[in-house]
């Protein structure tokens, strides 16, 4: 039944931020049910009538892992941040302005401004904490609490409280600096062939300028590709994309090679300290390697042929002049039969 209910997300088309998000959710709801488990215990002594309202909010934040695991990023984030507000001004109430529970609002709170649910959703629960959180600091304004509790247990569940606050907190600071890391790695990353974009090739290309290596640039230019669109559609045509990509990584395994998806079917390999016979030979190797790797689709092989330009950084300080040189290097390469590298230097 829940499979018609909620269709199981593909993990598979899950970019590497997506999947870093719902990672992130996972491990702040196991977090929050652990929290509840000390109050669970503590309510069969002190205050049995609040056990049925944790033991239902526990069922809640399970409910919300449970639309997490089926794709439901948004509703699942939504049901657990209002579960654990109500846990909170519950809390607050039943146990008093002693009890340190009211710490948990900072860390509601920056969860609530850095979720993912929907923007008025979101305005409407950092209205709500703030104004909760506000409440609390007028103590005038508090009421007694309903459960009476010895200056023993009550400094115990202070001192619970303000503990998994900073964990908390500590946990949340953390995910939200590894998900800045990663969304800047994205915004370096070409989404379909996991290669470096052109910003991002640009931006390595200066950093060796600024310690002036040298290197070689090959320019590669998939032969016919646009073939391949028309007759197989775009989705084979990404498949082969994403293929010849993974044989041009056999040719990339030095640290400090930068292979980057220029646009459409080119691809730009950087060789550092290549001399023009090593640029030469490895445009070779890459010709011989998409020659003897056809891409296979619906019993049908599909050879690939490629025209590499070859560019030096002795022969310009101008990165774009650099590219328009193996850039021009291509086009004769395409004019004079493809399937070949070209290169000229000084």
């Amino acid at each position: 039944m829940l499979k018609h209910m909620f269709p199981k997300y593909p993990p598979a088309s899950l970019t590497s931020l997506q999947l870093r998000l719902y990672t992130t959710f996972w491990y702040a709801n196991i977090l929050a049910l652990l929290t509840l488990v000390p109050y669970l215990v503590l309510d069969l002594f002190v205050a049995p009538l609040l056990w049925p309202f944790h033991a239902m909010a526990s069922v809640l934040v399970l409910y919300s892992q449970l639309l997490l695991q089926y794709g439901h990023l948004r509703l699942s984030q939504l049901m657990s941040l209002s579960t654990c507000l109500g846990i909170v001004v519950v809390g607050y109430i039943a146990f008093g302005k002693d009890s340190g529970i009211e710490y948990f609002y900072f860390p509601l709170l920056v969860s609530a401004v850095t979720s993912s649910v929907w923007p008025l959703a979101r305005r409407v629960m950092v209205g709500l904490i703030t104004v909760c959180a506000i409440a609390t600091l007028l103590t005038s304004l508090a009421p007694p609490p309903w459960v009476t509790m010895d200056s023993g247990t009550l400094g115990f569940i202070k001192l619970y409280n303000l503990l998994m606050t900073v964990i908390m907190l500590a946990f949340i600071m953390t995910r939200i600096r590894t998900l800045v890391e990663l969304l800047g790695k994205d915004a370096d990353i070409d989404p379909l062939t996991h290669t470096l974009n052109r910003r991002a090739f640009y931006l390595a290309v200066n950093r060796l300028q600024q310690r002036r290596q040298a290197f070689a640039l090959l320019l590669l230019d998939l032969d016919h590709f646009k073939t391949i669109n028309d007759t197989h559609g775009h989705e084979v045509g990404d498949q082969v994309l994403v293929h010849v990509t993974r044989l041009l990584k056999q040719h990339n395994q030095r640290n400090r090679d930068v292979l980057s998806r220029y646009g459409g079917e080119e691809f730009l390999l950087l060789l550092h300290d290549a001399s023009p016979e090593q640029a030469l030979q490895t445009s070779q190797a890459i010709r011989n390697t998409l020659a003897v790797n056809p891409f296979k689709h619906d019993n049908t092989l599909l050879t690939m042929t490629v025209s590499i330009g070859i560019s030096l950084s002795s022969e310009s300080r101008d990165i774009d002049k650099v590219i328009a040189l193996a850039d021009e290097r291509l086009y004769k390469a395409k004019s004079t039969g493809r399937d070949r590298a070209v290169l000229y230097h000084a």
